[in-house]
């Protein structure tokens, strides 16, 4: 199963993942995502650290707390990769990582944005959905 944390984009924060990543702290089933608030140098540095490391990251590409997302052009951009990859708060665009924060949003996602058993750990978005559409269980087992 893996861990999907939701970290601000503060300066600490930022400085606390890439030291863990650098130093192998990091479970591999550990997949931060970051919301920037603020325009840093050390997300850039970030998202390099993970890269290096090849540790998946998640950032969000519209934040929705602090300035960063109020930016028309942020000075400090992290660049995605194969290990880097876009989060989206849900608003109708393709990411990688879609954040639904009301089950409405959750029940509205295509079945190609929700996890499978063989892509990953099915997430509360993904049961809220089969639980209203009388799908199985996301925790059953099947053989």
């Amino acid at each position: 199963m893996n861990y999907y944390p939701l970290i601000r984009g503060r300066q600490y924060d930022l400085l606390a993942l890439r030291e863990a990543v650098t130093k192998d702290f990091l479970s591999p089933h550990i997949l931060p995502v970051i919301e920037p608030v603020k325009d840093l140098p050390a997300l850039a540095a970030v998202a390099r650290a993970f890269t290096d490391r090849k540790h998946p990251l998640f950032i969000v590409q519209n934040p929705q707390v602090g300035r960063y997302g109020l930016l028309a052009r942020p000075s400090h951009v992290a660049v995605l990769s194969a290990w880097v990859h876009p989060a989206r708060y849900f608003d109708g665009q393709p990411s990688a990582l879609i954040i639904a924060e009301t089950l409405a949003q959750a029940v509205a996602l295509r079945a190609d944005q929700l996890p499978t058993a063989r892509r990953g750990p099915v997430s509360p978005a993904a049961a809220a959905k089969r639980r209203l559409s009388g799908g199985p269980h996301p925790d059953a087992r099947t053989h």
